[in-house]
């Protein structure tokens, strides 16, 4: 597939946000692939197997490819430091767009029933458009890459 954009979305195992966003994931993976967009979800731990990160992707159906990074060279490449956290790339691999996929969990311990804010689906938009892409950074809540 000739990608206009790839989005990795950095996940863990271990982290509820994270889990809780794997609908998303997948309705976003869903939505984009067939418009050329390539979507990964990114596993950020170190010591996790391929058996571990199967039997979780069998458990949560991110509904994308699996990507495991034990060496965190895509979370240094991309600046992530937060699970879950979005990355949005250009057709070169330049970072356009970072942070939050939506506005679900304003603040650790605040879950809203339903976004308002769709940051990441609006940055996919503008990029798929050739507009500019704003904001082009927000915070992501979750769990902290350690």
């Amino acid at each position: 597939m000739n990608t206009r954009g790839t989005v990795l979305v950095f996940i863990s195992s271990t982290c509820p946000i994270a889990n809780g966003y794997a609908p998303e994931i997948k309705r976003l993976h869903q939505q984009y692939n067939d418009r050329s967009l390539a979507i990964f979800a990114v596993h950020t731990e170190t010591d996790l197997t391929d058996q571990a990160a199967a039997e979780h992707q069998q458990r949560f159906d991110y509904g994308c490819p699996i990507l495991i990074d034990p060496d965190r060279n895509l979370v240094q490449q991309t600046g992530a430091s937060i699970t879950p956290e979005a990355t949005l790339l250009d057709s070169h691999g330049r970072v356009v767009y970072r942070g939050r996929i939506d506005d679900r969990f304003p603040d650790l311990g605040i879950q809203k029933s339903v976004a308002s804010k769709t940051e990441l689906r609006d940055a996919i938009e503008n990029l798929l458009s050739g507009r500019p892409i704003d904001p082009d950074r927000t915070t992501a809540v979750g769990c902290f890459i350690e």
